[in-house]
């Protein structure tokens, strides 16, 4: 846990985290103060959450729910958190962060600071905590695992993804009241 929030900080043009709920993220507590210093610094960060109301959210709870984690519940709380963080931003640091719900096939996590990336391949029936991960570094070609997983994000952005606005934040992850999500 303690390399992601080391990775962000290393950020100097662009951060783009894919996952389903980013709560290991969303609740460390360093990652608010290094959320904001890459923001405040220019940096481009693009959060990809899974869709709690989609398909592929619901195949992933199926799987979840061996472990006992609310699938939904964990996406909507981290989509709450990182919202949060946004709004206390100024405007002018705000555009910086773009935030996605996506529905698509819940296969990896990815990390991609600047020219790496940590891409987690998700096992269908164990949490992502316990993930191989690889290692990818860009280097010249189209044909590289750095270029397929670029490829990748760019689609699922492009595809498959809606970006969170004021207008439908409360969609995708609905204030809670007394416990319980409205």
């Amino acid at each position: 846990n303690a390399h992601w929030v080391n990775w962000l900080t290393q950020a100097k043009r662009r951060c783009i985290l894919l996952g389903q709920a980013h709560g290991e993220w969303c609740y460390d507590p360093g990652f608010q103060p290094a959320l904001v210093d890459r923001l405040t610094n220019r940096v481009q960060i693009e959060m990809f959450f899974l869709k709690p109301e989609g398909l592929a959210a619901q195949l992933r709870q199926t799987e979840d729910s061996i472990g006992n984690r609310n699938t939904k519940q964990r996406i909507q709380g981290s989509l709450r958190e990182v919202w949060r963080i946004r709004s206390s931003l100024e405007p002018s640091v705000r555009g910086y962060l773009t935030l996605y719900v996506y529905d698509a096939t819940p296969s990896l996590g990815l990390t991609w600071i600047d020219d790496f990336m940590v891409v987690t391949h998700y096992l269908a029936s164990r949490t992502n905590r316990t993930s191989p991960c690889l290692v990818v570094e860009s280097g010249p070609g189209s044909d590289t695992l750095y270029a397929v997983y670029a490829e990748n994000v760019d689609r699922i952005r492009a595809d498959f993804s809606k970006e969170i606005t004021n207008d439908n934040i409360e969609t995708f992850a609905p204030k809670e009241k007394d416990g319980q999500t409205t």
